[in-house]
């Protein structure tokens, strides 16, 4: 009689300021196999809203909100997943899979914008604000290495994620150390200059994609 194989183990590497520079170089080692990038993002709630539904429809509308949290929030972690085509997780010479959770420390609980309910949420996910702070990678640091991993400016990387819009965000402000661009052209314009025109949303199949679509419905609307 057959068994079912045994499903791997698959381990967070947790990533800190002592140990970045070193998973950075590990990534770099995989991307030739690895090529498939999934991540996720957790930052403080989001601090300002769309004041009615109908805006929340608008393509304009929704990315001037977008940019006004991602402006004004700073992040406090990021997962990111490998895998390659047949969607295999790193095994790194071990019985078990891995994927990495970067730790921040640019966010201060006491002093920057946050929703409170949003850090109550968090901290029951086990997130340390202290440590965080004392332990944490610079958004500085990590744009950086981001850039010198071979994630970014790549186009043979491709990115699946789930309603990624924020995660998006964020990632465009760490890795050019601004705030995002006032027009939403110029937004998916970095999008597409940092992470390719490769990239898929689980939430609608379409990624930036989306954002691409919105843009042209604009156009032809002359809005």
């Amino acid at each position: 009689m057959a068994f079912p194989r045994k499903k791997p183990v698959i381990l967070i590497r947790w990533v800190w300021a002592q140990n970045v520079v070193f998973e950075f170089e590990l990534i770099k080692s995989l991307l030739p196999r690895f090529e498939y990038v999934t991540m996720d993002t957790e930052f403080p709630g989001l601090v300002f809203q769309s004041p009615s539904v109908r805006e929340r429809n608008q393509p304009l509308a929704r990315y001037k909100v977008l940019k006004l949290n991602v402006d004004a929030l700073k992040l406090i972690q990021l997962g990111l997943i490998l895998c390659d085509a047949d969607g295999n997780l790193p095994h790194l010479g071990t019985n078990c899979r891995y994927v990495w959770e970067f730790n921040f420390s640019d966010f201060d609980v006491s002093s920057n914008l946050h929703d409170p309910s949003a850090i109550s949420m968090l901290k029951e996910k086990g997130i340390d604000f202290e440590r965080n702070k004392r332990e944490g990678i610079s958004s500085l640091l990590f744009g950086q290495l981001m850039f010198s991993s071979g994630l970014v400016g790549n186009r043979r990387m491709h990115w699946v994620n789930f309603h990624s819009s924020y995660d998006f965000g964020f990632l465009v402000k760490i890795l050019t150390h601004a705030r995002l661009p006032d027009d939403l052209s110029n937004f998916v314009g970095l999008v597409t200059a940092l992470f390719g025109t490769s990239e898929f949303d689980e939430k609608y199949i379409r990624g930036s994609r989306e954002m691409r679509r919105d843009f042209s419905e604009m156009q032809r609307a002359n809005i």
